[in-house]
C-alpha cells in the first residue's frame, strides 16, 4: 500500500495511481480506509467511477458510512441507465404492435400462428434483459476501462491487458450465457417447455437433419467467401454463437466445458429467445413471413460480425422455418447444437495441430 500511496503522488497519470489504490483498498482495508480513497479518486476526477460502481462496493463492506451528494448522483445516474435500457426496446417493439394499422399487413390465421403463448410483452422483457446482461458485463469486468477510455481518465499498460485478456474473455462469455440463460428460464412455464422440446418428426431425422445443415453451412460460408476476406479458419470460429470468445474459454476451461457452453447453453437459450419468444410474438403482428425475417435479422445484429451478416440471417431463417414445420424448437436446438459441437472439435483439434507445429 505504501508503493501505492507513493504512486499517487506522480502528476502524469495521476489517476491510475490512485485507481490502483482504491482497489487495493476495497480488496484489503477497512471500509473507511477506502472510503478515503475513494473521495481522493473523486476529487480527481468526477467521472472516475460514473456509475458509481466502485461506491456500491464500498458501501457492501459497510453500509452505515455517510454519502455525499456526489456519490448519490452516480447511484442516480446508474439507475437513469437502467431505465434507459427498460424503455429502449420501444424502438422495435412500437413499430411491430402497430403494423396491422399502419402498414396493413397480413397476419396468419389464428389456426395457423405457432402454438405457444409468447407476447410481444415477453418479445420486451428479454429484450430488456439482454440489454441488462450486457450491461452487467461491462460493469464486472470492464468497467474501469470503459470510463478511462470514455472520459480520458488514466492510461493502463497494454502488458497487463494482453495478460489479462484471455481469462477474462473465458469469464466473460461464461457469466454471459449463464444470465442469460436464466433470464430465459424465467420466461418459461409448462407449456412453454412442452413446445420447446416438441418436434412432429422423429429424433433419427433430426440428427440427419443436423448433420446436412452443417454441410449446408459449409456451402453457405465458401460461397461467403468469395465475397468477403474470410480464411478458413476465422470463418469457422466466427460460426459459433460466441465468437472468437472461445477460443479463449478452449484454452482456460478445456473442451469439456466449452461444449457445455457453446453447445448445450448457447443453441438452447438463443433458439428460444429468437425462433421461440420473438418469432411467435411478432408473427401474431405481422405474419410468419415477417417476423422470421426480423428474428433472423436481430439474430444476425447480435453477432456483431458485418462480414458474416449473411451468413447468420440466412442460420436464423432456416430454423425458424424449422420451427414453423415441426411445431417446435428442438429440431432448430438440434441443428444449433449439432452446428456448434462440430465447429467446436474442429476448433480445439486445428488449436492443437497449431501448437504442435
Amino acid at each position: 500500500r505504501d508503493y501505492l500511496i507513493k504512486d499517487t503522488i506522480a502528476e502524469w497519470n495521476k489517476s491510475s495511481g490512485l485507481q490502483k489504490l482504491l482497489e487495493h483498498d476495497i480488496s484489503f482495508s477497512s471500509p473507511e480506509v477506502a472510503l478515503n480513497s475513494y473521495r481522493r479518486m473523486q476529487e480527481e476526477s468526477y467521472f472516475d467511477d460514473f456509475l458509481g460502481i466502485k461506491r456500491l462496493k464500498i458501501f457492501f463492506k459497510d453500509p452505515f458510512n455517510a454519502w455525499t451528494i456526489s456519490e448519490l448522483s452516480h447511484i442516480i445516474i446508474l439507475v437513469l441507465l437502467i431505465a434507459f435500457l427498460f424503455l429502449i426496446p420501444y424502438i422495435w417493439i412500437l413499430p411491430i404492435y402497430s403494423s396491422k394499422k399502419y402498414f396493413k399487413l397480413k397476419t396468419s390465421d389464428a389456426n395457423n400462428l405457432i402454438k405457444v403463448d409468447w407476447s410481444l410483452k415477453h418479445f420486451w422483457l428479454i429484450s430488456f434483459m439482454y440489454l441488462l446482461c450486457q450491461l452487467l458485463l461491462v460493469l464486472i469486468f470492464y468497467y474501469e476501462d470503459y470510463i478511462n477510455f470514455i472520459f480520458d481518465i488514466s492510461y493502463s499498460s497494454a502488458i497487463e491487458e494482453t495478460l489479462e485478456s484471455e481469462i477474462v474473455s473465458a469469464n466473460t462469455i461464461i457469466v454471459f450465457c449463464i444470465l442469460l440463460l436464466l433470464c430465459t428460464l424465467l420466461l418459461l412455464n409448462r407449456q412453454r417447455l412442452k413446445f420447446v422440446l416438441n418436434s412432429n418428426i422423429r429424433y433419427l431425422r433430426i440428427i440427419t437433419l443436423s448433420i446436412a445443415f452443417v454441410i449446408f453451412n459449409a456451402i453457405i460460408l465458401k460461397i461467403l467467401g468469395s465475397f468477403v476476406n474470410l480464411t478458413e479458419a476465422p470463418s469457422l470460429i466466427e460460426t459459433l454463437s460466441i465468437r472468437e470468445e472461445l477460443k479463449s474459454l478452449i484454452s482456460q476451461y478445456g473442451l469439456a466445458l466449452s461444449v457445455l457452453i457453446a453447445a448445450v447453453a448457447v443453441p438452447f437459450y438463443e433458439e428460444i429467445i429468437f425462433r421461440g419468444i420473438i418469432l411467435s410474438s411478432t408473427e401474431k403482428h405481422v405474419g410468419f413471413k415477417w417476423a422470421n425475417g426480423i428474428q433472423a435479422t436481430l439474430f444476425a445484429i447480435v453477432h456483431f460480425n458485418l462480414n458474416l451478416f449473411i451468413f447468420y440471417f440466412i442460420f436464423g431463417l432456416v430454423t425458424g422455418y424449422a420451427v414453423k414445420r415441426t411445431n417446435g424448437l428442438l429440431t432448430g436446438i438440434a441443428f444449433h447444437a449439432v452446428n456448434n459441437f462440430l465447429v467446436l472439435l474442429a476448433i480445439y483439434y486445428i488449436s492443437k495441430l497449431t501448437l504442435q507445429i
